[in-house]
Parts: C-alpha cells; structure tokens; sequence
C-alpha cells in the first residue's frame, strides 16, 4: 500500500487519526457565523448612518468593501491552502473576525469612516478565507460521499444569514437594542467554531498528498483561465453592492431632500439675494 492510500481507512475513506464528524461541524459553525456577521453588518449600516454622520457613498463603500475582502479571502486562501494547510487558515481567519469586531467597537466620530471600512474588509477577509478551507477540507474528509456532506456544510451559510437577520429585527427593530451588543451576538458562533477547531488534526489536502502543485492544477484551465476565473464572483459581488447602496440611497433620499431644503432656507436668511432691478424699484418709489 501507498503513502497516500495508507492515510485512508474505513468506508467514509475519512483520513486516519482525524475527526471528521467534528471537522464537519465546526466548518459548519465557521461559515455560520460568517453569515451571522454578515447580516448584523447589513442591518446596523442605518445605526451607523445616524451615530457618526456617515453619508450614503460612505456607507456604500464600507459595504462593497467588505464584498471585495471576500473576493481576497477566497482566492488567495484557495492557492496557498495546499502550501501551509488548512489549520493556519482557520487561525488566521479566527484571528481576523475577532480583530474585526475590536475595530468595530473602537470606532469614534472622527474615524468612523476609514474603520468601519478597514473592519468590514477584514470581516469579509476571514469570511472568504474560510471558504477556502471549508469546501476543500470537507471533499477531503468525505471523499466518497462528498455531495452530502457539501451540502450540509453549505446549508450554514443561508442558516447564519437567518439567524443574524432575525437576531437584527428583533433586537434592532423592535427592542432598539444598541448596534454594539448586537454586533457582539456574532462573536458567540465565532468562539464555538475557534474551540471546535481547536487540537484537532488537520487532513493534508489530495493534492498535497499526491505532490500535485499550483502550477500544475493551473495548467488545466490555463494562465488565461486562473486569471478570469475570479471575474463572475467579482462581478456578482459589484453587483450586489451597488444593488444594497442604490436601495439604502431611496431610503434616505426624501430625508436628504429635507435637510438640504433646511440648510437653503438657513443660508437665504443668512445671505438674501437682492435682484438688482428690484434695488433700483425700491429707491425710485416705482
């Protein structure tokens, strides 16, 4: 028997000494509370607005900020898993979303902009990054009943935007609860999926095992291919982004009519504008 097919046993073909079922679910809790995160995010951005003055291009740039870490995450994740394991990349996101949250609640009028940015990218960082390791890691636990065990795990994300969505109009909407405790809410599932992870053993991944590199999984698509491969995510991702700024723009657009037409009036009384005709009436008497 091989190295590679004496890593095997048993008739999952789950690798020796690994707790698959365990692996499972904490990918499963990882990308929870990933979607967890992610609504609370997107139900706060109106709190935001309103705390720190923050004006619609703002916010639309802190939310496409935190689509395009994604987009970093994923694909970088998704190269080097193969070199540095899985392991290092669920720390290195747990590390993230954790430094995340701290730079959330450290946010102050005066840099509410630049750090709501700077965490929601890293948020979303973390976010892909799992991605990356989730997917291949689950294939490699359950290599002959992938699709199942793919579709459990993938059944977290919609499962965290749920929970975080209901977490969000319950606390937000209706118990007016500060933004702040319910962005903590995210950091629960976070914790859980760091100590599930935690002392496991990590699967090195088929293609490690088989000494397959980058370069060689890159010539089936090609330079060209790898290269446009990234395009439809970041695509659907700039199209998702402008579609949550265009509608938060509609929601606030009859507000800043109103607050313009205030700031009119406000420098009318302070300036008046005096037609030179009507001067030129009111001295001759005409």
């Amino acid at each position: 028997m091989d190295t590679a097919s004496s890593n095997w046993h048993g008739d999952s073909g789950s690798p020796s000494g690994v707790n698959a079922q365990r692996l499972l679910w904490a990918g499963f809790m990882a990308i929870l509370a990933a979607g967890v995160g992610f609504a609370i995010r997107g139900g706060i951005l109106d709190n935001w607005g309103k705390e720190y003055g923050l004006t619609a291009g703002e916010l639309g740039n802190i939310t496409g900020q935190g689509f395009t870490g994604f987009c970093f995450g994923i694909i970088i994740g998704g190269v080097i898993a193969d070199r540095i394991g899985y392991g290092k990349l669920v720390f290195a996101a747990f590390l993230l979303h954790v430094l995340s949250a701290a730079m959330t609640f450290l946010v102050t009028k005066d840099n509410a902009s630049s750090m709501l940015t700077w965490s929601s990218f890293i948020f979303a960082l973390a976010n892909g990054t799992l991605e990356a390791v989730a997917n291949p890691l689950v294939a490699t636990l359950f290599p002959k009943n992938r699709a199942h065990y793919l579709n459990i795990l993938h059944a977290s994300w919609p499962a965290g935007l749920v929970l975080g969505s209901a977490a969000g109009w319950i606390l937000d909407d209706k118990m007016k609860v500060d933004w702040k405790l319910q962005m903590a809410l995210y950091l629960v599932p976070t914790l859980i999926y760091g100590l599930m992870f935690l002392g496991q053993r990590m699967p090195r991944s088929e293609a490690s095992e088989k000494g397959v590199s980058t370069a060689d999984m890159f010539k089936d698509v090609g330079i060209l291919g790898g290269l446009l491969s990234p395009l439809p995510v970041l695509r659907r991702t700039a199209r998702t982004a402008t579609d949550r700024f265009v509608r938060y723009r509609r929601s606030t657009a009859p507000r800043d009519r109103v607050h313009h037409q205030v700031l009119d009036r406000q420098r009318a009384d302070v300036h008046p504008v005096h037609h030179p005709r009507a001067g030129r009436r009111g001295r001759t008497g005409h």
